[in-house]
């Protein structure tokens, strides 16, 4: 079987990543894989690399794992995506690359914005969430957005962003057609 072309790695704390990874594979007939110990052989032959991780307090996490090994994949396409709570804007997807360091790196970098449910969380995660949600959803003079914050301690959000992943194969398929440059 040939080496598949696209392989799209990820780093996913509630699923909303790894699913966004599998759609991207799946519409570019190439496969997604968690970023676990010995992703770099993994990834070798591939023709494009994509990774996509989870914001943690601004953090997107596995990033530094990924890009550790950049210099070994020069040359090729690497496309990294953030999954976060945050409404995607150009002020947010910028403090992402400069706390990040993404400029540091010729990738292309995408804001998506993800789902949240806090049942996927972990104990001690959830019970820090839980907490700090419903204490904003509970102030005294809460706005609406602040009492739709408390209410994810009972209701997931589920959001998918389709437009941002049709743009994401949009450019795989480009750069494997020749339409873009790595």
């Amino acid at each position: 079987m040939p080496p598949v072309k696209t392989i799209v790695f990820y780093h996913s704390k509630t699923g909303s990543t790894k699913k966004y990874a599998e759609d991207i594979a799946r519409q570019v007939a190439g496969e997604a894989l968690p970023l676990k110990r010995g992703w770099v052989k993994k990834a070798e032959g591939a023709e494009c690399l994509v990774f996509g991780g989870n914001v943690q307090a601004g953090n997107i996490q596995g990033l530094n794992e990924f890009l550790s090994e950049y210099e070994r994949f020069e040359g090729i396409p690497i496309i990294v995506f953030s999954v976060g709570m945050a409404l995607p804007s150009p002020e947010g997807r910028q403090d992402l690359i400069s706390q990040n360091l993404l400029d540091m790196y010729h990738v292309r970098f995408y804001q998506v914005q993800g789902s949240f449910d806090l049942n996927k969380l972990d104990f001690f995660s959830k019970f820090m969430m839980k907490r700090t949600l419903k204490s904003i959803g509970e102030r005294e003079n809460a706005s609406a957005a602040e009492k739709m914050i408390g209410d994810l301690v009972s209701k997931p959000l589920v959001i998918y962003d389709k437009e941002k992943i049709e743009k994401i194969v949009t450019v795989i398929n480009g750069l494997s057609s020749g339409l873009y440059k790595a």
